[in-house]
């Protein structure tokens, strides 16, 4: 947990954040801190974003206490994400399972919870740029977007995902809640899988794979003249994205190389429209 903040605060190192930035930022590590099973411990004023540096009067010396911070709406949203993960800690006996998996090797952060059949995720994006990353769903059905309260059906399990600097989202298989409690300045994430707009194709492959050098994508288009094409690397990040022009209801494919667009050995994902598959390129 420690280092967890420790990354965070160096990556908010890297940019000037505006006032209502800062607090969105501090409602993400108050996630991260959250969702990690076992005792925690609030700093003076942390749920209300305390900014009084540890060693001012000494680093045992008495601080500030800053009440007028209750008469500040943005630093009330911040409370109020304290309390609901405080709620959710005390109510849902999923946030103290022995059955959890950290993935905080980069700068968009997950963590899984797993009890029975239920399963609450929480993705972060700790950089100071937007990100994009491939998110796996453990499961198909219907989630839930906890701080939104909205509902969707997942039918893909692996879908590319956009999030801005600070973006966190709870993702539960459960209807824990339904109304959105207006505490996070986003609703929904960004990803096709809850697009109207994104080509729904039908079988897709990639081929050879593993790959050496060139490969083939083939797919079964929908009703429209173009489609999203995109390369991720393992980390999420956009290795190539463009629009494709294709025929209509029909049997399309593209061919390229592993030189022509720089991709080094390793595993990548492939999406068109809303379909992803892995690549190995060896």
């Amino acid at each position: 947990e420690e280092r967890l903040m420790v990354e965070i605060a160096s990556s908010a190192a890297r940019k000037v954040f505006s006032a209502s930035e800062k607090l969105d930022r501090m409602k993400m590590a108050a996630g991260l801190f959250y969702m990690i099973p076992g005792p925690k411990m609030i700093w003076q004023f942390g749920e209300l974003g305390f900014d009084i540096s540890i060693n001012s009067n000494g680093r045992t010396g008495t601080k500030p206490t800053y009440w007028n911070y209750l008469e500040d709406k943005e630093r009330i949203k911040l409370l109020g994400v304290y309390q609901h993960f405080n709620n959710l800690r005390l109510n849902k006996s999923i946030f103290h399972t022995t059955d959890f998996k950290l993935s905080t090797g980069s700068e968009i952060k997950q963590i899984n919870l797993n009890e029975g059949a239920t399963q609450a995720i929480l993705i972060a994006n700790t950089s100071p740029e937007n990100q994009s990353t491939i998110f796996t769903f453990p499961s198909k059905g219907k989630w839930y977007d906890y701080f939104s309260g909205q509902s969707f059906d997942v039918s893909t399990s692996t879908v590319p995902l956009n999030l801005i600097s600070g973006e966190f989202h709870l993702f539960v298989n459960e209807a824990w809640n339904t109304k959105n409690l207006n505490l996070v300045p986003w609703n929904l994430p960004n990803f096709q899988v809850l697009g109207t707009k994104i080509e729904n194709l039908g079988s897709m492959n990639v081929f050879p794979n593993p790959a050496q050098n060139n490969i083939s994508v083939s797919w079964e288009a929908g009703d429209y003249q173009e489609v999203d094409f995109s390369i991720f690397d393992q980390q999420g990040r956009i290795i190539l994205s463009k629009k494709l022009h294709q025929i209509p209801n029909s049997t399309n494919e593209l061919r390229f190389s592993k030189t022509n667009t720089f991709l080094n050995t390793g595993m990548y994902f492939i999406r068109v429209g809303n379909s992803v598959q892995k690549l190995v390129v060896e």
